[in-house]
């Protein structure tokens, strides 16, 4: 599973399982390539598995120099699936290797696993503790959605005929539950956790 250890105050190491050769796992850690790895984005914002050259051409700088470093690892071309699962963090799995050519009953096949694999992973590790967050109420997972689509206080107090002040009192309510430090924050445990989708 792929999981910003940032956004829950955990170490780089603990946010997923990996057989890729240790010196480049050491390398990868070490430079936070978490966010920029072409692979890692893909398998947290997209839905579609891709083979990691396609991946690579829509790459940033970083995430080109980051390829090429794993291709010196003899990790030149891979899958990546994408797994996206009610109440769990995005995340996916990805396959290193030198042929991707698979029919789509093959591609089926390799989701359904790979999605189960990955659902089995976040029950067996501390993964399922990084996600359970105390639940919103539904007014409050409401308030939530509308504060990840850019609305303000004041416009979301008018969806609601209610005053300013009380859609405050909601978002100190979920920043408590959460631990939240500000507006951006609580969103992004909301949507890791599972409670609201963007």
């Amino acid at each position: 599973p792929l999981i910003n250890p940032v956004l829950l105050n955990i170490d780089i190491s603990e946010i997923g399982r990996s057989t890729w050769p240790e010196e480049f796992l050491e390398i990868w850690i070490k430079g936070n390539y978490t966010i920029h790895d072409p692979v890692c984005r893909h398998l947290i914002t997209e839905r579609q598995p891709v083979t990691w050259n396609e991946i690579h051409k829509a790459a940033s700088a970083k995430g080109k120099r980051i390829a090429a470093e794993a291709s010196e690892f003899g990790m030149k071309n891979g899958i990546a699936i994408p797994v996206h699962l009610p109440k769990l963090p995005p995340g996916g799995v990805t396959f290193s290797g030198s042929n991707f050519d698979f029919s789509p009953d093959e591609m089926a096949e390799i989701q359904l696993v790979s999605t189960h694999a990955y659902s089995q992973l976040m029950k067996l590790g501390k993964f399922s503790d990084l996600v359970k967050l105390p639940p919103l109420t539904d007014r409050e997972t409401d308030i939530l959605h509308y504060v990840a689509a850019g609305k303000t206080n004041r416009e979301i107090a008018d969806l609601y005929s209610l005053s300013e002040h009380s859609i405050k009192d909601h978002m100190k309510n979920i920043s408590m539950k959460f631990n939240a430090s500000n507006r951006a924050h609580a969103v992004s445990l909301g949507v890791i956790s599972g409670q609201i989708i963007i």
